[in-house]
């Protein structure tokens, strides 16, 4: 029966009034010691400082970036090198933290008490970053400790060690790739000077054969083909006259009187036209100052002129003259 029995609020109401004393006894004490502890311990302070992490102001499509990795690693990499054990030493000595627990504590515990009151927080935003996750924008160096001068003041140390070791991280890495690229342009300017010289020896062995000079192979042929015509008219001539003096030189052997067969001799008005028409055929190739072209130009005008100044009628010899001297040769 007693096992069944179930307790109820006044059931409740008459245990905590038998055991009020003991309640509030407890209540006390525990709010006595909680407030010794509260007195009795020294209060904390927190100095916070926010570095902000700006992109590159020159667009990577025109320089690339000589940094490319994640500001995470390069914030722990910092991190890393900022909270060395020399480091923390001399901010310690420097400003006099843990006095208290310096005779108790070694260095190494000193530093670790002191690592531990600092802290690095990263500040994400909701922008898409290479690994498609929040992006990191800034981040927050912290210290704790009962001086809020102190405080301040070390956490302002930190602050300007995080961006002096930030300073030279980007200038040793410029440094390095600057360096690579200089090495990389003097071995391309290299390369460029052996190309440039090998193309100057080619265009020097084979200059004939060079697409920029077609234009005056074709000239200098269009030129031999005009001195081969000319030859070629001198040399009917000359085959002519050599068969008339043949037959003449035949027939005075003979002892027979021979009358030559007279040579059609280049009249001037066949000679000009001659040369108008490879003037002509000049002037269609070559401009006015070409030498070839002047020349022919020269010839023309200098017969023109005989033309003017010979008269334009001359008596012509009797045909019976001419037959009888023939004859008497």
């Amino acid at each position: 029966m007693a096992a069944d029995y179930e307790l109820t609020l006044n059931d409740y109401l008459q245990i905590l009034h038998r055991r009020a004393y003991h309640i509030t006894g407890i209540f006390t004490a525990l709010l006595a010691t909680t407030i010794v502890v509260a007195l009795a311990t020294p209060p904390v302070y927190e100095s916070t400082g926010t570095i902000l992490i700006e992109s590159q102001e020159i667009p990577v499509d025109l320089v690339q970036a000589s940094i490319t990795t994640y500001a995470d690693e390069r914030i722990e990499l910092i991190k890393q090198r900022v909270m060395t054990r020399d480091n923390l030493m001399s901010i310690i000595d420097k400003y006099q933290l843990y006095p208290d627990a310096r005779r108790d504590m070694s260095p190494s515990q000193l530093i670790d008490t002191m690592r531990n009151n600092v802290s690095v927080e990263m500040i994400r935003a909701d922008v898409e970053s290479r690994t498609k996750s929040k992006a990191t924008i800034a981040f927050k160096v912290s210290f704790a400790y009962r001086y809020p001068e102190v405080v301040y003041r070390v956490s302002n140390e930190l602050v300007t060690l995080f961006l002096d070791e930030n300073i030279k991280s980007r200038t040793e890495r410029t440094t390095n790739t600057t360096a690579f690229l200089t090495q990389e342009a003097e071995r391309l300017k290299a390369d460029l000077e052996k190309i440039e010289n090998a193309v100057a020896n080619y265009k020097q062995q084979h200059a004939d054969a060079l697409p920029e000079y077609s234009e005056l192979r074709i000239a200098a042929v269009q030129r031999t083909e005009l001195q081969l015509s000319g030859l070629e008219r001198d040399y009917k001539d000359t085959q002519d006259r050599l068969l008339s003096l043949d037959v003449e030189l035949a027939a005075a052997k003979a002892g027979i009187g021979f009358r030559p067969m007279p040579v059609a001799a280049p009249t001037p008005a066949s000679e000009l036209e001659r040369l108008e028409a490879e003037y002509a055929k000049l002037s269609a190739t070559y401009s006015e100052n070409h030498p070839d072209v002047r020349t022919i130009k020269r010839k023309i005008e200098a017969l023109e002129k005989s033309q003017a100044a010979t008269p334009a009628t001359q008596p012509a010899a009797p045909a019976e003259k001419m037959a009888s001297s023939g004859n008497s040769v």
